[in-house]
């Protein structure tokens, strides 16, 4: 995702590039503008149906992925995570492939990637994708001490939560299947990014923000989905950062280009759960996140991730305080559930 923390978009990403032409702000733009949808009032039935999520299962797998170390592309704590992730969603009974590769960052170097794709009945016409990417950012370079800004960071919420709530959601998908096939994703490369130098020209900034997802962006080169026959997920929801205390999800600018049938999807079944002061109703800033790179190959796509607060991101975003001291067994535990409710309300037919 673009982290830097104060930046402006120079255009809008080939995906939306048709749809508007303003630029927009970063993930630590200001919140946005209020939205008072209010959400469905009868849809006990579907809330029902689902599983429990348990927020101390969920915290287990986020320490299994930290007690690792930083989980940095190319580094031995990297590999056994992969490893780790691949072997769980075989445990839960998905198909698993792994699709990697060499891409460049900003600077020219070279980064590999290993995306990690988990698929449950693969009998199913219709289909529902999630993601989250599990690698962790090789600088702490917002942290308030500037002896650490070379530093890796254990990535506990940016990276160890999304992976852990989508872990979740395989256990229950494993004991009770929903109506829809279920595809996972665990992407990598996505959090070693660079902002371009103020001032720079529109191509240098492209290849800073192309710095970021860079896993994501091979994979939907070759994703295992035969898009000329259309058989494309129905749509696809992104977790980034859903693990810190006080948690705000507002409604991501992409998200709402993209897919805001499925935003109000989303942030509707949260609000029957009681989770409105996390999913709160209004928009959110523009992030370069994995889920603009999955709506540019046309399967609608939403990002939930902490950027809603003033001033953008949770304190420990990018710093040496990503850890898991600081993740809230209560937010883990309300996204996971949202996301359950969503999958287990759908139907083999639309």
């Amino acid at each position: 995702m673009f982290k830097t923390s104060i930046t402006i978009l120079s255009c809008l990403l080939a995906a939306f590039a048709s749809a508007a032409t303003a630029a927009c702000s970063s993930k630590s733009a200001a919140s946005g503008s209020a939205d008072n949808a209010a959400a469905p009032a009868d849809s006990a039935a579907a809330t029902a149906a689902a599983p429990a999520a348990c927020g101390d299962s969920i915290y287990a797998y986020v320490e299994a992925q930290t007690s690792l170390g930083p989980r940095t592309p190319g580094s031995d704590a990297h590999s056994r995570c992969a490893e780790m992730l691949r072997q769980r969603l075989r445990r839960a009974g998905a198909e698993v492939s792994t699709d990697s590769g060499t891409g460049t960052l900003a600077d020219g170097s070279a980064i590999p990637f290993a995306n990690i794709f988990g698929r449950f009945n693969s009998g199913a016409g219709r289909r529902v994708l999630l993601l989250a990417h599990y690698d962790t950012r090789p600088w702490a370079d917002e942290d308030p001490d500037p002896a650490n800004h070379s530093k890796a960071i254990d990535g506990a919420n940016d990276g160890a939560s999304g992976v852990a709530v989508l872990l979740e959601v395989a256990r229950h998908v494993a004991s009770r299947a929903p109506e829809v096939g279920v595809d996972i994703l665990f992407t990598d490369a996505e959090d070693s990014g660079l902002s371009a130098p103020e001032g720079a020209d529109p191509s240098t900034v492209a290849r800073y923000e192309d710095s970021w997802c860079v896993g994501t962006q091979h994979w939907v080169r070759n994703m295992p989905y035969d898009a000329a026959r259309g058989q494309l997920p129905s749509y696809a929801i992104l977790v980034d950062m859903v693990g810190a205390g006080g948690a705000v999800f507002a409604k991501e600018y992409f998200s709402m280009r993209s897919a805001p049938h499925i935003v109000s999807k989303v942030w509707d079944a949260a609000a029957r759960r009681g989770y409105g002061q996390m999913f709160v109703q209004r928009h959110g800033g523009a992030i370069n996140d994995d889920h603009i790179h999955i709506a540019s190959v046309g399967i609608p796509a939403i990002d939930i991730i902490d950027a809603g607060r003033p001033g953008g991101f949770t304190p420990t975003w990018h710093t040496m305080a990503d850890n898991i001291a600081n993740i809230d067994r209560g937010t883990l535990q309300a996204v996971a559930q949202v996301l359950l409710d969503v999958l287990y309300s759908e139907k083999a037919r639309p």
